[in-house]
């Protein structure tokens, strides 16, 4: 399993740029989850104050080539058979 961390740029995304690169990333890849978190923070000082908003998501994935279709766990079972020269049973 791999991870990636993408975080929104507003300047560089645009409106629906952050869901278009999250679905430019994942569309060749086998997903496990995704974790989205959101922050807001605000300050005030002397009479300034500004507020920040930050996204970020989380993908777990697998790639297509690296699983061949097969999740991890059962391309590893079969490779531990093969090596035992055994037949698997379930």
């Amino acid at each position: 399993m791999k991870v990636e961390i993408l975080d929104e740029n507003p300047e560089f995304d645009g409106a629906h740029g952050f869901e278009k690169r999250i679905n430019d990333f994942i569309k060749d890849k086998k997903v496990v989850d995704i974790k989205y978190q959101s922050n807001c923070s605000g300050f005030a000082d002397s009479g300034v104050h500004a507020t920040d908003y930050e996204r970020t998501v989380l993908i777990m994935y697998e790639d297509k080539k690296e699983t061949a279709d097969k999740p991890v766990v059962e391309k590893l079972k079969a490779e531990k058979v093969a090596l035992s020269g055994k037949e698997e049973t379930e």
